[in-house]
């Protein structure tokens, strides 16, 4: 994500890496540090949308004040879209549990 970023003209001083988390409620509990140190407590998401509820569930329990942006579905490929969507159902209904 940060090669894309930079790419598209985000200067390397402003973004700030999270790269050591292997899942959702990881990514968020390692970049609370780094939103803290900034200062910030809101943030954007940005994920395919069947992903984004349950990241926004998960971010707000960590105390964020959350928004969400994905890309549009038109143009995606099913086969990968039909599987997440599939996948973040169980994933949503553990999180919503608080069994992961």
């Amino acid at each position: 994500m940060r090669d894309i970023l930079v790419r598209e003209g985000v200067p390397d001083a402003v973004i700030h890496l999270e790269d050591r988390s292997t899942s959702t409620s990881e990514n968020i509990a390692f970049a609370r540090p780094i939103l803290d140190a900034l200062g910030l407590n809101a943030v954007i998401i940005v994920s395919d949308a069947f992903h984004l509820p349950r990241a926004r569930l998960l971010a707000r329990r960590a105390g964020l004040q959350v928004r969400t942006s994905a890309p549009p579905w038109k143009g995606a490929r099913a086969g990968p879209q039909i599987k997440g969507v599939l996948r973040e159902i169980p994933a949503y209904l553990a999180a919503l549990l608080r069994l992961r």
